[in-house]
């Protein structure tokens, strides 16, 4: 099943965008309306993928009865909390560190573009989400 192919979730702030993806993918193919039983098998493989920092945030807490309330908490607690102007300004001034070779900068800049994407699609599907359905 797919659930095996995600990567454990430890709290790791870099990991979280990777996490949450897969986990969407595996809820957007496999969830069924009608079928309360395996939702719950879904929820349960999403689960036992975290680990450290993220079970203990995770794991007793019970009214985390579905990927989107697991995702917030998530978000709230391991999530880049800088906003879209501040992932821009970070990006844009961004300069060598003294004595760092032009390969670790680009994995920097790499790592602040990737966060500045990341916001922006998150935006994007909040904008999306408040839309009224028509």
């Amino acid at each position: 099943m797919y659930a095996d192919t995600i990567m454990p979730f430890n709290g790791d702030p870099s990991m979280l965008n990777s996490f949450q993806s897969a986990c969407d993918f595996l809820f957007a193919t496999h969830k069924q309306s009608n079928d309360p039983i395996s939702n719950n098998y879904l929820l349960r493989a999403v689960r036992m993928k975290l680990t450290d920092r993220a079970q203990i945030l995770v794991g007793s807490r019970m009214e985390l009865d579905c990927w989107d309330h697991i995702k917030a908490v998530l978000f709230d607690c391991f999530g880049d909390k800088r906003n879209l102007e501040c992932l821009k300004q970070d990006l844009f001034i961004a300069v060598p560190n003294k004595n760092e070779n032009p390969l670790d900068f680009a994995k920097r800049l790499q790592v602040l573009r990737s966060a500045l994407a990341q916001k922006i699609k998150q935006l994007f599907l909040t904008l999306i989400w408040m839309q009224p359905l028509k």
